[in-house]
């Protein structure tokens, strides 16, 4: 059986983060996912995002209202200057998650562990995700902080050259893109003529 490499062949970033997030269930356990591109020069989350089993999307601005503005534990930015790309919240509090604000919002949603990771590329944050787990779970461990950081500098590597037109040599044919690539403005056929 022929396995794909969901990073190579994703053609914009919501495949992207479509397709891991798929290959990446089997092997780490999570219930729900929030998945964003980052603007590299500030962290700050941009478009697009894609949520996964996280009460349909409707928490997704008290998630990030509590990011940006509330003490976390394991905050986004510290990560994108850590030498570890990945924390999780019962691991990296000894199992206090209550001291974090995040946690204290999404408990009420059977949440019990958060997994986070910065997804990066030359240094820079390129995107974000969240894997959590929900009550009846045991919370995330060392072995699985690991598979999500050995994954950081791929992903932030395709989220950087998918945010990145290709360099056109001079004299060279342009490309047709079968997909629309949503960081790559469209160029409208009746403009250019």
């Amino acid at each position: 059986m022929v396995r794909h490499d969901p990073i190579a062949e994703a053609t914009d970033s919501l495949q992207l983060f479509s397709r891991v997030s798929a290959r990446l269930r089997e092997r780490v356990v999570f219930d729900a996912a929030v998945w964003s591109v980052t603007d590299p020069e500030t962290g700050l989350v941009t478009a697009p995002m894609w949520v996964q089993n996280l009460d349909g999307g409707a928490q997704c601005y008290a998630y990030w209202e509590c990011e940006l503005l509330e003490e976390t534990v394991i905050p986004f930015r510290e990560l994108a200057r850590s030498v570890t790309a990945a924390g999780a919240l019962r691991w990296n509090t000894g199992d206090l998650p209550g001291r974090s604000a995040q946690y204290r919002r999404l408990r009420g949603q059977g949440v019990i562990d958060e997994l986070r990771a910065v997804l990066r590329a030359g240094g820079k944050p390129w995107g974000v995700v969240s894997l959590f787990r929900s009550t009846g779970r045991a919370p995330f461990g060392p072995t699985e902080i690991d598979v999500v950081v050995g994954l950081s500098a791929s992903l932030g590597a395709r989220l950087r050259s998918l945010a990145r037109p290709p360099v056109r040599r001079v004299g060279a044919r342009r490309s047709v893109r079968a997909r629309h690539d949503p960081f790559r403005p469209r160029r409208n056929r009746h403009l250019d003529q």
